[in-house]
């Protein structure tokens, strides 16, 4: 960013001195394009109200923002009016399933946590097909719309830039085989369940059609089960009652115990739960030498590894924690949200990085860890394969279905590959 920002910090502090008190300063922003360039002052994002322009979540908003987003000069641009307008709608329309389609989390798109699709997508997509109509005029005129090139541009460069799963694609494809289609100019057509396309009017006329004809929002017109808004609702829910909690939940009672008495009674419960790590040289010396090395022991070594590296990390900021407690070590910001953490039965986040993705309350994950570790405690103690495994206690599963797949290989001196 310029040098010139500098001056603005200098002058922004002067101005909160002796300005108006109606003087307002608004500034726009986004990163700077090279890496040797300045970012904003962190001093004047700290003293900063900051506004985010999000993609709305509803469908009608979706849609009333992308059809906001052209005017009537712009449709008066194509030279074949006509034939313009229903494909701009179905355009807009497009852009609103697939940013409300993100709402339903992994439902909805398999990596929906990094689909971006943005207005410039939009305008882009708007005016190629301005040109690719204007070109079909004159001696082309009888020349008809073209889908095809239209859907590819759209679905594989456009949008279909951003996707990176095969399957992402393929919905994004499937929404303008539906919508990019030669019945947009019939009366009737409808573009997804409850709205019908409009082939005739200005650009008013366009907005009163999606102000007034868009039906109640429902799953169905994004090409889903209606199950899908339960899933959809429950995240809001959760997500609303985390909120709560994080902005209420960081502090005890006002007639019962406080945030610190709780946490210590939690550290030291843990503490005495915890097993010793296992002896990694004592498993591998009664092993032997390596030709005893199975595929079974190989898996449990490398659950034994990890499942050390998951104790001593608990261990560790456990009695980090209680000597914090205790005083004789200061409390650090990764001790605090260990104790928020903790305080609302969450996993604190640096144990959760050596472990696995659950959904599960802090008491119930512990407990989850012992049940795993009593299963490896068990294995190692006699070597030999157990009955049965619990396959989802392990931390990759995989790796137990690899080794199954090995033995049985040499057993019946079958390749591995087939």
């Amino acid at each position: 960013m310029s040098l010139w920002v500098k001056t603005l910090e200098r002058k922004l502090e002067q101005a909160q001195e002796g300005a108006n008190p109606d003087f307002r300063c608004f500034l726009s922003s986004e990163p700077p394009p090279f890496p040797w360039q300045q970012t904003i002052p962190e001093a004047i994002l700290q003293n900063s109200i900051k506004v985010s322009n999000q993609p709305a979540q509803s469908l009608r908003a979706n849609l009333l923002r992308a059809w906001q987003s052209f005017d009537q000069p712009f449709m008066d641009s194509c030279l074949r009016k006509e034939d313009f307008k229903p494909v701009l709608l179905a355009l807009c329309c497009f852009h609103a399933l697939v940013n409300g389609r993100r709402k339903f989390g992994f439902i909805g798109w398999s990596c929906s946590n990094i689909y971006g699709f943005t207005m410039g997508d939009l305008a882009q997509c708007a005016q190629v097909a301005v040109n690719m109509l204007n070109v079909r005029t004159g001696a082309r005129a009888k020349e008809a719309v073209p889908y095809a090139d239209l859907k590819y541009i759209f679905g594989e460069i456009m949008y279909g830039g951003h996707i990176t799963d095969k399957w992402d694609r393929r919905t994004c494809v499937t929404y303008l085989e539906v919508l990019v289609v030669p019945e947009l100019y019939n009366d009737g057509h409808e573009l997804f369940e409850g709205f019908k396309s409009k082939t005739k009017g200005n650009w008013e006329d366009f907005m009163e059609h999606i102000d007034n004809g868009l039906p109640p929002e429902n799953p169905v017109a994004f090409g889903l089960h209606t199950n899908a808004d339960i899933s959809f609702l429950q995240t809001e829910c959760n997500s609303l009652f985390t909120m709560l909690l994080d902005i209420g939940g960081g502090s005890g009672g006002g007639g019962g115990t406080s945030k610190e008495e709780v946490i210590a009674k939690m550290v030291v419960d843990f503490l005495d739960r915890l097993p010793e790590d296992f002896n990694l040289f004592d498993i591998k010396s009664r092993i032997g030498p390596a030709e005893n090395l199975t595929p079974y022991l190989v898996v449990l070594i490398q659950e034994c590894e990890r499942m050390n590296g998951l104790l001593q990390t608990i261990r560790k900021s456990l009695t980090d924690l209680q000597l914090g407690l205790q005083g004789a070590l200061n409390i650090s910001d990764a001790m605090d949200q260990q104790m928020s953490s903790m305080f609302l039965d969450r996993i604190p986040a640096v144990w959760e990085k050596q472990a696995w993705r659950t959904l599960k309350t802090l008491p119930m994950w512990f407990a989850d860890v012992l049940e795993r570790i009593n299963q490896f405690s068990k294995w190692e103690q006699s070597l030999k394969m157990p009955p049965s495994v619990w396959l989802s206690g392990t931390f990759n599963p995989m790796a137990f279905v690899t080794a199954v797949m090995q033995t049985t290989a040499r057993a019946y001196q079958w390749p591995l590959d087939d």
